[in-house]
Parts: structure tokens; sequence; C-alpha cells
């Protein structure tokens, strides 16, 4: 009779032992101060509040009162706590998100579509796990796709205090 083989892990739960670990060491940091642009979708303010319920994120909230509201009413979610910013549409609360923050000044693609095509490619074909931020401006810039899993929007937020953390340490970085 033939013996089975023990059952290897999936590399589902491989990837979520890996997110899990970055998580906890960037919840070991103090919460990372990010401008949340356009949370209007309940994906995005779900992400934001369960970022800082994890305490790796303060969110600030920045867009429409009304959308973002919304949102969080219909996920069901409070975010009476976290700051907010009003802005008018998503072009306004991208602009106000990144007001205090500079300009990207290094180009990794030619555009956002080619960025996020890359990206995808990268994920849904080749397996990849990701972690966005966008580095070269005066902070990172968390940056997450709603096809994102709720694991790789965290692991966006853990990756980000982590490298300020990071930057801090070394005094590259102030306290904004």
């Amino acid at each position: 009779m033939p013996t089975l083989a023990p059952a290897r892990p999936s590399s589902d739960t491989r990837r979520h032992e890996k997110d899990d670990r970055l998580i906890a060491a960037a919840q070991a940091l103090p919460e990372l101060r990010v401008a949340v642009a356009h949370p209007c979708d309940e994906a995005s303010i779900g992400a934001a509040c369960e970022a800082a319920t994890l305490s790796l994120i303060e969110p600030i909230l920045v867009g429409p009162p009304g959308k973002i509201g919304a949102a969080a009413t219909a996920l069901g979610v409070d975010i009476t706590a976290y700051r907010r910013v009003e802005a008018a549409h998503s072009h306004e609360s991208a602009a106000r998100a990144v007001a205090s923050a500079g300009e990207a000044n290094i180009p990794v693609v030619p555009n956002l579509e080619a960025g996020n095509m890359l990206a995808k490619s990268f994920t849904f074909l080749a397996g990849a796990d990701a972690a966005g931020i966008v580095l070269g401006a005066r902070v990172p810039i968390i940056l997450n796709s709603r096809a994102d899993s709720r694991l790789t929007r965290l692991a966006s937020c853990a990756v980000a205090s982590l490298f300020v953390a990071g930057q801090r340490a070394a005094r590259l970085m102030p306290e904004v």
C-alpha cells in the first residue's frame, strides 16, 4: 500500500506566516501617521481602520466627508477618533494628502498604469508577495490597490512603519 507524503503547507499559508511576522515587527514600533487619500470605499476605509486597530498607523482621512462617512457606515466602523481633512474629490484628496510630503524624485515606471500592470503581473501571474510604498518624497507613501488583499494592505503599512523607524534610527528622517 503506498504511503502519502506529508502535506506541504500551501504557498498561501507560508505567505500569511511571513505577513504575520512582518505585521508583528511593525506593531512593536510607534504608530506611523498616514494620510489616507480618498478612502471612500469599504476596502480603503476598512484597511485604514484595521491598520489603526492593529497599531500600525494613525490614519488621517483625506476626502469628501460624506463619502468617507458612508463607506465607514456601510462597513460598520467608527472613524470618529481619526483626524479628517476635507477634500471635494479624488484629485484634490491626493493633492492634499501629499502636500506635506514633497515631490517624488525617483521614477520607477513611466506612469501609474504601467506600474499597476507590472505590480499585478507579479502578484497575480507570478504569485509574488507585495507591499506598496513609494519612496522619494519627504515621507513614504503607502500605495495600495482595490484588488489588494487584506494582508497586502497591512503589509504595506508594516513596511512603511519599519522603513520610517529605520530612517529615524539613522536620523535621516525627522518625526512629522
